[in-house]
């Protein structure tokens, strides 16, 4: 094992069986050879078995950063691990039980994920965790965890034409799923951005999803479902309390406001569900537009 070199950015190995968890911290020497600074195992308690894997992976990354707090402190750590548990833990400010306790202490360290492949670092850490039990975990393999959060994409556009809404919902398999609606009522382009809301959220609870995060560049909607604005349109309360009810059918959600450029999908299907600029190109695409006669 070697020494930190100060200015130089850590690898931190994690890995979790079925009863030990495991880590190894390494760095690159000038020559971008890895070395191994420091190894950490240890065999889990009664109720950490019972853990869920992500959540024994979750726990391996905490017991990791807070036993070589002084050695990643104040620096660049890349995580290696089999799911990008950095984003897991971090995407989801409402986080309650074990993971919020460990989520916390998380937020002083500067951690990239980086995923796991074949290399020297991840065997070792493998091996550290493989040999720390007894041999009722002889021949594990590593768990593949998986993050099962959904992904939804909401806009709405209102012109003097014609009202719409565009959804995109990317599964956590990364299938992407598209829908449009024209809205034949009178709204405005905030009602509209609710609308698309609740029908993005209507179709998550329609394919059981437990964990989303939802993704707009309406900051007055997301900011007013957060509670850090407050709604004084009597009309939009109506939307909002809509929105909120719809949202204790999940178990995790986060809001995360985006540009309007990386919403690009759902405000093109908004635009041409509200018949805004239409070319001839997408003109076929409106035989299969729903019509919304009433508010939802």
């Amino acid at each position: 094992m070697v020494n930190v070199r100060p200015h130089e950015p850590l690898k931190l190995y994690i890995a979790a069986y079925t009863n030990p968890i495991g880590c190894m911290l390494a760095q690159d020497d000038e020559n971008r050879h890895e070395w191994a600074i420091y190894y950490l195992s240890r065999v889990l308690t009664d109720i950490e078995v019972r853990y869920s894997p992500i959540e024994r992976l979750c726990l391996s990354l905490y017991y990791a950063c807070m036993k070589l707090k002084c050695y990643i402190v104040a620096k660049s750590v890349k995580v290696m691990a089999q799911t990008d548990l950095v984003k897991y833990m971090l995407s989801f400010p409402t986080l309650g039980g074990c993971l919020g306790k460990w989520m916390l202490p998380l937020i002083e360290f500067d951690l990239q994920y980086v995923p796991t492949k074949a290399v020297k670092g991840q065997v070792i850490s493998d091996f550290l965790v493989d040999h720390s039990n007894n041999s009722n975990d002889q021949g594990a393999n590593v768990l593949d965890i998986k993050v099962d959060y959904w992904k939804l994409y909401f806009d709405g556009s209102k012109h003097k034409d014609g009202a719409g809404v565009g959804i995109l919902i990317i599964s956590p398999e990364e299938i992407p799923s598209e829908f449009l609606f024209e809205l034949k009522y009178h709204c405005s382009n905030n009602m509209a951005e609710y609308q698309a809301l609740i029908l993005g959220l209507e179709s998550l609870i329609g394919k059981g999803a437990l964990e989303v995060q939802i993704l707009g560049d309406s900051q007055l909607v997301l900011k007013q479902l957060s509670k850090e604005f407050k709604c004084n349109n009597e009309k939009l309360r109506k939307y909002l309390a809509t929105a909120w009810e719809l949202l204790t059918s999940f178990r995790k959600i986060s809001l995360v406001h985006i540009p309007r450029i990386q919403n690009e999908i759902a405000n093109e299907l908004a635009q041409i569900a509200s018949r805004y600029r239409i070319g001839l190109e997408t003109l076929r695409k409106l035989d299969s537009i729903c019509q919304i006669l009433v508010p939802g």
